[in-house]
């Protein structure tokens, strides 16, 4: 059966290196990816929070952000009750790839 309800808005997770992160929303949010696991799991709709179970949650580096920073944010965020998280690569970084080739 196909939904007809519109998708869920993502929670966003942008990465901005060195383990700092922001995450936009009306909340009080980590600033560092060591709280962010514990965050996701206390806004929770089952657990008191806003965030709805199948909610995505999309991580989001930043052009220059290393790949163990962004990994780190996405193994944060994922876990055996959160499989709805989702890689978003910025366009700038995008961008940066194309012209050096």
């Amino acid at each position: 059966m196909v939904s007809t309800s519109p998708p869920k808005p993502p929670v966003v997770v942008q990465v901005l290196g060195g383990g700092r992160i922001r995450i936009p929303g009306p909340w009080n949010a980590p600033v560092h990816v060591d709280g962010l696991e514990s965050f996701l799991e206390s806004q929770r709709s089952d657990r008191g929070g806003i965030i709805e179970l199948d909610a995505p949650i999309r991580i989001k580096p930043r052009s220059r952000v290393s790949w163990q920073d962004a990994v780190q944010a996405f193994n944060a965020a994922e876990d055996e009750e959160n499989v709805y998280v989702q890689w978003k690569k910025s366009r700038s970084a995008s961008r940066s790839r194309r012209s050096a080739i």
